[in-house]
């Protein structure tokens, strides 16, 4: 589960969150604002138990812009411990936390960071932790030029490394990592810094024998790609889902067919999406405005369909399919709906 916070970062621990049924059916599940349980909304009962907040990182108590706490990201390795990544504006700085070795320990990846990054953290196969971040380079007037950056503590010791450098890259990032180990990246490039206004294109960035090679998936006129989620299936291959900034319309692309097809999904529902691929490589997405309403947009049957889920959902959608095809969600909801 991803999503941004505003100043403490917590940790929530629950346990029998899902019940594992073979029906198939969907089961959707939101944390409400505020509440501290987690609140089951759509098909099929499960057991759900308290959740308990841990506040593992609060930052300087005098600090004068925030604390720490935002652009969170979280994975569980093989052993169900914790690691998280995330951005400390009183440090200005990405930073991790796990519990690896029985109690909470808190390390700084990279200060100077200037401002908000997109952070993305994952766990590979023998445990290692691989974070995927933007940083503020190159400042003029009011923008600023990102560059993108991969911290790894693969050999043992933490290392950084630079992904792409080219104009104003890696905001709104998203990895995977296949089953080789190899780490994949979606991410947007622009030619103006981090502005949200003209043509940012959508690239990806795989790792080879640790080098990195990029290239662009979809430059489109009038293109901004943001809100980048991307999703690998049993093959390897790519899908990622995305808006256009400019029309807020939902895009989804992939290189499944051995090279890269992009296809415009849905009007004004990308804001906040979220992908997840089934184990037939059948891709799901659900999507919103930027007012209230969740979409599910599926080629499951072949042809691509989107319906109306619920009209008091939204906001910061995490998806997640397990090996029974049963799918997982955490949209918020709305009281006064």
């Amino acid at each position: 589960m991803e999503g941004k916070g505003n100043g403490t970062i917590t940790y929530w621990v629950a346990e029998n969150v899902f019940e594992r049924k073979r029906s198939g059916k969907i089961r959707v599940s939101s944390i409400p604002s505020g509440k501290s349980k987690i609140h089951r909304i759509v098909q099929q009962s499960a057991n759900w138990e308290d959740w308990h907040v841990l506040t593992l990182d609060a930052g300087p108590r005098k600090a004068k812009y925030g604390r720490a706490g935002r652009s969170t990201s979280i994975a569980l390795d093989s052993n169900d411990k914790v690691h998280i990544a995330y951005y400390s504006d009183s440090e200005d700085a990405v930073k991790y936390v796990t519990n690896v070795n029985n109690r909470w320990e808190t390390l700084v990846i990279d200060r100077r960071i200037d401002r908000l990054p997109d952070i993305t953290i994952g766990v590979d196969n023998s445990n290692k932790i691989h974070i995927i971040y933007n940083k503020c380079n190159r400042r003029w007037d009011n923008w600023c030029d990102d560059d993108l950056y991969y911290a790894t503590n693969k050999s043992g010791l933490w290392q950084i490394q630079p992904v792409d450098s080219a104009k104003a890259v890696g905001q709104y990032s998203s990895m995977a990592i296949d089953t080789t180990g190899q780490l994949h990246v979606a991410y947007s490039e622009s030619e103006a810094g981090y502005s949200g206004y003209g043509q940012a294109r959508l690239k990806y960035a795989r790792q080879t024998e640790g080098s990195w090679v990029s290239e662009i998936v979809n430059s489109r006129s009038n293109l901004f790609a943001t809100m980048i989620h991307l999703r690998l299936d049993y093959n390897g291959k790519a899908h990622i889902s995305y808006m256009d900034y400019n029309t807020r319309n939902l895009w989804y692309s992939t290189n499944a067919s051995g090279q890269w097809e992009s296809t415009e999904l849905h009007e004004r529902t990308g804001q906040y999406n979220a992908i997840a691929i089934d184990t037939s490589g059948k891709v799901h997405i659900f999507h919103s405005p930027q007012d209230w309403g969740l979409w599910y947009t599926t080629n499951a049957t072949g042809n691509w369909k989107t319906e109306l889920v619920r009209s008091d959902a939204n906001w910061f959608n995490s998806v997640a399919i397990d090996l029974d095809n049963v799918i997982h969600l955490n949209p918020a909801i709305s009281r006064q709906k």
